[in-house]
């Protein structure tokens, strides 16, 4: 079986009446944007690890369909992560004999830095929020 036909079965089959329209639609997106025109004619059993690391190193240097260039990190996780849970439920399934997702190399995630206001800049907002008209207590309470 190709990978596209797999990926519409499992993603129709075995998701959608699991999770959210919302985590399916996007779902949906990943495949026919991101995995299917690249891979999606592969046989599963085809599908190896030399291959589907060609595809990441792919993803990660050019997979920003607008521009052609650098996919953010984050964006080739999710796609590897999608495609891992695909494979392994074919192989649970008997459909594929292997699974060569295990050892993909992918980039770790990357967190955002979060800023904080200091104490002169806290007061400052809640001395504002305080003396307002209105006044703004939600905004107090949240600090």
């Amino acid at each position: 079986m190709k990978l596209n036909e797999w990926l519409d079965i499992w993603l129709n089959k075995y998701l959608k009446t699991t999770i959210k329209l919302r985590t399916y639609l996007k779902y949906n997106d990943i495949i026919n944007k991101h995995i299917n025109p690249i891979l999606g004619e592969y046989e599963l059993d085809d599908l190896k690890g030399n291959i589907l690391q060609e595809f990441v190193l792919y993803k990660l240097n050019n997979g920003n369909l607008i521009t052609n260039e650098k996919l953010a990190d984050n964006s080739v996780i999710a796609i590897v992560s999608l495609l891992k849970q695909a494979l392994r439920q074919a192989l649970f399934l008997g459909i594929s004999n292997t699974e060569y997702t295990a050892h993909i190399k992918i980039p770790m995630a990357k967190e955002k830095e979060i800023m904080v206001f200091n104490r002169l800049e806290q007061q400052k907002l809640e001395s504002y929020c305080l003396n307002s008209k209105p006044n703004y207590i939600g905004i107090i309470i949240c600090c």
